[in-house]
């Protein structure tokens, strides 16, 4: 440009010096065209450095735009990528819940034929039960289980006894009996007419033998025989061996227990008595129950001396028949008390944890008791605690909040029942938490998590690996050492159980019905972190979380 304007400038100055301008005027036109030109050409200088400037800034911002642009580029590729991950994990969770739910509907319909199966049981056994029950007039008012199960125990124990009493009244038919001969001169050949009068003795069963070296056993067939036939003789009535014979001489108004048969005794003489009076002195002892042997002991020291005596030269004893004992065999065993238990308490903190222990004082001849220890609820309902059989209980979880009590069945050496004694523990109060054990575990619920030392179950075999048990407000979880997680979340079908026996395990069943087996690892002598306190936090998490999802009002496990 700046050559074109000079070059126009020659153009105009050769003109000008063909015309006839005077120089001055020549001088003065050329100068202001010259600064006007100047002017014009400083202004397009601003203008193209203005553009210069505009230019750079317009590379600048190509450039910012390009790498916005390569971000955004970048930002779309991974969206994609993401709303692919999510389509496709989209798909795996539709595919994920249509097997879910197919499961559900398998897990429903087996539920449902073993649902049928069960209740069709249940209608069996109640169809047989009932009409049971009802010949017995045993038959519930109302036809639930534990009313079913309840009047069956009644039953069973009643035909029990009555069994009993049978096999009583049978083997009292077994028993022998001796008669007494009035005259020892008398006639062995004159029939002796079975009868139970005072010459009649009874002769009772021991756990040993009471037979000695030289008497042999009484062939109890043809005794029977004899019974059925009262009209034989007396001689029929026993057969021993060469060895040694038995003659029932005795008078009958004797009261006597044991007779000493002489060899200078005047008999009649029949080969039968001959036997008798050739045979060296026999000791003829007869036995009668427990129950009156052991009254008369102290009227007649002899005939327990005689008895207990096993070397004495007058040992062979009548044969004795099994049977057990009974108040029936003696007449004065009828008017003996029953036994019984006086001032039954029960002694021990009603804590669980704690063991408790029943005692009292035994009358009337008590030498055993049955022992049950049951559980009371405000319904007055009543669960016998299985296994729960002894004097000494350990109280558990299981009895927080519940009327705990122990039943005593008194027994004597014959088999009599007393009458059934039962006390309750923590003076007829219901069972409560021990206050250390109850602070901590409101501690814990405030805080809303805990965690607890304990052993899992490996396997089926005896094998324990060290785990720690979290509970929080949704769950629980178990982790062992060897990395091994169980995590689940609370459910109504969530149940913590104890196994009776065992004073430091737990059981808890899952929503799915897995088992987990723990066993507290609690090495402090106080109850802070016992198997107790674990299950009752477990159960009061579970019912809050069941409270939470119903949306009810937080109520205390146990109460205060």
């Amino acid at each position: 440009m700046r050559m074109r304007l000079e070059g126009e400038h020659d153009a105009h100055f050769s003109s000008s010096t063909h015309g006839s301008m005077p120089v001055g005027e020549v001088n003065h036109s050329g100068n202001a065209w010259k600064q006007d030109l100047i002017h014009k050409v400083q202004e397009q200088e601003q203008e193209i450095s203005q553009l210069r400037r505009y230019l750079t800034d317009c590379s600048v911002k190509e450039a910012q735009i390009r790498n916005e642009k390569y971000v955004l580029e970048k930002r779309i590729a991974y969206m994609r990528l993401a709303f692919d991950q999510q389509q496709q994990d989209l798909v795996d969770a539709s595919s994920k819940a249509l097997s879910y739910r197919q499961e559900i509907i398998e897990e429903n319909i087996r539920l449902t034929y073993a649902l049928q199966a069960t209740q069709q049981e249940r209608s069996t056994f109640v169809s047989y039960l009932l009409p049971l029950l009802s010949e017995y007039s045993l038959q519930p008012q109302v036809s639930d289980a534990q009313s079913i199960v309840s009047n069956v125990k009644v039953l069973f124990k009643h035909l029990q006894e009555k069994l009993l009493l049978t096999e009583t009244k049978l083997k009292e038919s077994e028993y022998q009996l001796a008669p007494w001969q009035s005259d020892v001169n008398h006639s062995n050949d004159s029939p002796l007419a079975p009868s139970r009068s005072a010459g009649v003795a009874l002769t009772h069963s021991t756990k040993d033998s009471m037979y000695s070296h030289d008497h042999t056993a009484i062939d109890w067939n043809l005794e029977r025989q004899q019974q059925d036939e009262p009209g034989s003789s007396a001689v029929r009535n026993y057969h021993l061996d060469d060895s040694s014979t038995f003659s029932p001489l005795e008078n009958s108004q004797s009261a006597a227990f044991e007779m000493h048969v002489q060899p200078g005794t005047s008999v009649d003489e029949s080969p039968a008595h001959k036997k008798v009076d050739e045979t060296p002195p026999k000791h003829v002892q007869f036995l009668e129950p427990i129950s009156k042997t052991v009254v008369d002991d102290a009227q007649n020291p002899s005939y327990g001396s005689a008895f207990d005596d096993p070397s004495s030269s007058n040992s062979p004893l009548l044969s004795p028949v099994f049977e057990e004992p009974s108040s029936s065999f003696s007449e004065g065993g009828d008017d003996d008390p029953l036994p019984g238990i006086e001032d039954l308490q029960i002694s021990g903190e009603p804590y669980p944890g704690h063991e408790l222990q029943a005692c009292g004082y035994s009358i009337n001849g008590t030498t055993s008791c049955n022992f049950e220890w049951v559980c009371h609820l405000e319904d007055g309902s009543v669960n016998y605690i299985d296994g729960a059989k002894q004097p000494n209980y350990l109280v558990t979880a299981d009895d927080v909040d519940l009327y705990l009590a122990i039943e005593v069945q008194p027994l004597d050496d014959r088999n009599r029942k007393g009458e059934l004694v039962k006390v309750f523990a923590n003076d007829n109060r219901k069972i409560a938490c021990h206050p250390d054990m109850q602070s901590n575990i409101e501690k814990t619920l405030h805080t809303g998590h805990a965690s607890y030392k304990v052993s899992l179950a490996v396997g089926f075999v005896d094998i324990w690996e060290a785990a720690t048990l979290s509970i929080k407000r949704e769950g629980y979880s178990i982790k062992c050492i060897s990395d091994l997680t169980i995590a689940e979340k609370f459910s109504a079908s969530t149940t913590v159980t104890i196994p009776f026996g065992q004073p430091a395990e737990l059981v808890i069943i899952g929503s799915d019905g897995s088992e987990h087996s723990l066993r507290a690892d609690n090495g402090s002598p106080d109850l802070i972190g016992s198997r107790d306190e674990i299950v009752l936090t477990l159960r009061l998490f579970i019912k809050r979380a069941l409270q939470r999802k119903k949306g009810k009002k937080r109520v205390f496990l146990f109460n205060k």
